[in-house]
């Protein structure tokens, strides 16, 4: 009886002890698990380098051909770019003021009186179009033009002043990540699933904001998302490694919501 106790004592700390298992070299711990480090993939329990060919960078376990150059089976091969193009990540696109033609970029033909706007152009104000030439408008023409750009003008700033609301987003991503915090440092698992709640609701309100940097509405996501984890967690670790994550994407969505111009 005395061995059977003292066997099943052993087994229960060779279970502790993998369970908290440093993570291999080039990994890192996340809660009481590890992810290979980017540049690396998991071979079996350890972490081998990616094998990145020049030309091309790591993304997590893969890589992917830097711009300028297209992934031709395990190598990247230099986009040809033909002159007055700009590559554009395994693409090329003619510079404006050109048009394509064939493997080429020709000139695009643009007549006194007007500017090239891609591969085509358009009158300058106080001119229109006539056949393949820019004529000047009459003085009543000009006048209707110029009312006409106002009101344009003027809608585009109530838009925007509709549309971007970056400040009450910032302010959602600072609840968000002031209840991740404290989710993250709670001393208990009821305590860290009811601020992780309050986290992923802030962090809800924060990306439905328009703002005009999507960056913020993006970092916001990714707060919500990893709040949403923690708060359905099914032990306290996971759940303050997740509102970890949390209050980082959601400090990165107040500062990006506060940098929007």
């Amino acid at each position: 009886m005395f061995k059977n106790i003292i066997l099943f004592f052993l087994f229960f700390i060779s279970l502790i002890s993998n369970s908290y298992a440093a993570p291999p070299p080039n990994a890192s711990a996340y809660g009481a698990m590890w992810m290979c480090n980017s540049g690396y993939k998991k071979v079996g329990e350890a972490c081998e380098k990616v094998n990145v060919p020049p030309n091309a960078s790591a993304y997590g376990a893969m890589w992917m051909c830097n711009s300028g150059y297209k992934k031709v089976g395990e190598a990247c091969e230099k986009v040809n770019v033909p002159p007055n193009a700009s590559a554009y990540g395994a693409m090329w696109m003619c510079n404006s003021g050109y048009k394509k033609v064939g493997e080429a970029c020709e000139k695009v033909n643009v007549p006194p009186n007007a500017s090239a706007y891609g591969a085509m152009w358009m009158c300058n104000i106080g001119y229109k179009k006539q056949n393949d030439i820019c004529i000047e408008m009459t003085r009543e023409e000009k006048i209707k033009q110029l009312k006409t750009l106002e009101t344009l003008k003027t809608r585009a700033r109530i838009s925007n002043s509709k549309n971007n609301n970056c400040e009450d987003l910032a302010s959602n991503a600072d609840d968000a990540e002031r209840y991740a915090r404290r989710a993250q440092n709670a001393s208990d698992f009821d305590e860290c699933t009811d601020n992780a709640r309050r986290a992923k609701n802030a962090a809800s309100d924060a990306y439905s904001q328009t703002c005009s940097c999507s960056e913020a509405q993006s970092f916001a996501d990714d707060a919500e998302r990893y709040a949403r984890r923690a708060q359905n967690a099914s032990d306290f670790d996971e759940c303050t490694d997740n509102a970890r994550r949390a209050k980082n994407a959601a400090s990165d969505a107040y500062s990006a919501a506060s940098n929007c111009n």
